[in-house]
């Protein structure tokens, strides 16, 4: 929902007009926008696409925090964003490289609706140790169960996130 310094070594570039045009063909295509927040002031941005109709309720934020430019991934950054978010939206998190399990943890303590995994986010299982996308995803269930929470199938995703099966 904004631009950004990306790890201080180019723009992440994302006009009014291109985003504009993004929520209205998502909203005429019924598709859930993952709205991607590295920095405070996307929340701002949010706000505002949805006061203008370019967003449709409830929104879907995907925190991204540990991005060089962006938001630091920890308690204080989270502590920010949660309550800046519009009523009865859902929430996932995911942290950048060394970031990725505080930001799980943290987003479990803090109730998340999700847990975002993958090698686009952190390449490593622990310090030296190159991961797989299975590991990274059996490793947040792991945590999801040990938080005492239940792993989500397919179509509860789609139920939580209020998505229509398209066939």
């Amino acid at each position: 929902p904004g631009s950004m310094n990306w790890a201080n070594s180019y723009i992440f570039a994302n006009s009014p007009s291109f985003l504009e045009r993004l929520g209205t063909l998502c909203q005429k295509e019924a598709i859930k926008p993952e709205c991607e927040v590295f920095d405070g002031g996307m929340m701002g941005n949010i706000a505002y696409y949805m006061k203008k109709g370019f967003l449709a309720t409830p929104v879907h934020y995907q925190f991204v925090l540990g991005v060089s430019g962006g938001m630091p991934g920890n308690a204080d950054s989270l502590a920010y964003l949660l309550p800046k978010m519009l009523p009865g939206s859902t929430w996932s998190i995911t942290g950048i490289g060394k970031d990725h399990l505080p930001c799980m943890l943290l987003g479990l303590a803090e109730g998340c609706d999700g847990l975002r995994v993958g090698l686009e986010d952190n390449i490593f299982l622990e310090k030296g140790v190159l991961a797989t996308n299975a590991q990274l995803v059996e490793r947040a269930c792991k945590l999801g169960e040990l938080a005492g929470r239940t792993i989500a199938t397919a179509a509860d995703a789609r139920e939580i996130l209020g998505l229509t099966k398209h066939i």
